[in-house]
């Protein structure tokens, strides 16, 4: 998670790091924490060669987590939206979380999203329940 924050300096300053740290650690996330955003980062460098507008909606994405909120990924996408709005990736951020709802999609770039999003089901059991487990 830290080379896209170093990668984003102008989206990135500390105060925001470090809520987003906070959020992605807290012991409440189950599927939705720090674990989880990695290897999305990672599949994302690894499958789609870094592609910067993925590796935005996977740090906002599941930034909000309630788990009995039905406005998590319009919360996610709000504070997206405060962050990236002076930005070229703001719209495609904004519909990448929105997609990661239901994994519907109706673009390659969706798609893609949401393969990184659910890909941990292809996994190995052992690595499955580590991501289970936070």
């Amino acid at each position: 998670m830290k080379d896209i924050f170093s990668r984003f300096p102008e989206i990135f300053n500390p105060y925001l790091i470090e809520y987003i740290e906070t959020e992605l650690n807290s012991p409440n996330r189950h599927w939705h924490g720090m674990f989880h955003h990695n290897m999305m980062l990672q599949s994302n460098r690894k499958l789609f060669g870094d592609n910067p507008t993925l590796a935005l909606a996977t740090v906002f994405h599941d930034l909000i987590y309630d788990p009995t909120s039905k406005s998590n990924e319009d919360e996610s996408a709000r504070i997206a939206t405060m962050c990236l709005w002076h930005t070229e990736y703001n719209d495609d951020v904004n519909k990448l979380i929105m997609c990661s709802r239901h994994h519907n999609y109706s673009s390659d770039l969706e798609k893609m999203f949401c393969h990184l999003d659910l890909e941990i089901f292809s996994k190995p059991i052992s690595i499955y329940k580590l991501y289970a487990n936070g």
